[in-house]
């Protein structure tokens, strides 16, 4: 058994549900881990769901590594979502990753196709890295899309694939928005939510999230 709480409950507030109101979910998750919002991501890294195969994992994981190469060059913070559990050590279970290929993500989304059914890892992998750098971390049900959801979470995989790829290859899509996404983790109930964001970008600095 572990216990692993990224924040505990005193440290918690109440975040508003207006904050994401009708807009769009991409990405939802009653098992996330983390607290806060943030408005200020406009990169999001995925693992091609429809082709993916888990014999590939360590060549997936080093585009993977060299998709954060260049966006830490960038100062890009980004979304990444992909297949498993990453950072595992067999590959057959998940994308092999190290820490230092995956540094910049300031989210990390377990999401498999229905056919890949393991044990989620819910970051046990990076935990500390995790906590220290108040990273978000999302776990969604093998399969589970808006049409079909599993346990009320999901990911919009149509709504990616559909967005103008700023980079491709064999495994990986790199989507970058015009507009940020909005995400927001309730620590309380584990409730993770990334939208688009529902109204223009305000020249504002965006605030710090998940600590």
């Amino acid at each position: 058994l572990q216990v692993r709480p990224i924040v505990t409950l005193d440290a918690v507030s109440d975040l508003p549900e207006e904050d994401i109101g009708s807009a769009q979910q991409v990405v939802k998750s009653n098992n996330a881990l983390g607290h806060g919002r943030r408005t200020d991501i406009r990169d999001v890294v995925y693992v091609k769901h429809a082709t993916f195969d888990p014999g590939k994992s360590p060549q997936i994981a080093e585009e993977v590594g060299r998709f954060n190469r260049k966006l830490s060059e960038e100062e890009r913070g980004y979304i990444l979502i992909g297949p498993g559990r990453w950072g595992s050590n067999d590959h057959w279970l998940g994308i092999p990753v190290e820490w230092q290929q995956i540094s910049g993500a300031r989210i990390i989304v377990e999401a498999s196709p229905e056919n890949y059914k393991v044990d989620p890892s819910q970051g046990t992998h990076f935990f500390h890295n995790m906590t220290s750098l108040g990273i978000g971390y999302f776990t969604i049900p093998p399969g589970a899309t808006p049409d079909f959801p599993k346990h009320d979470s999901f990911v919009d995989w149509k709504w990616l694939d559909t967005r103008i790829a700023y980079e491709e290859t064999d495994f990986i899509r790199h989507v970058r928005l015009e507009e940020p996404l909005i995400a927001i983790i309730n620590g309380r109930t584990g409730e993770g939510r990334i939208a688009v964001k529902p109204e223009p970008a305000n020249e504002m600095p965006p605030p710090s999230m998940l600590q």
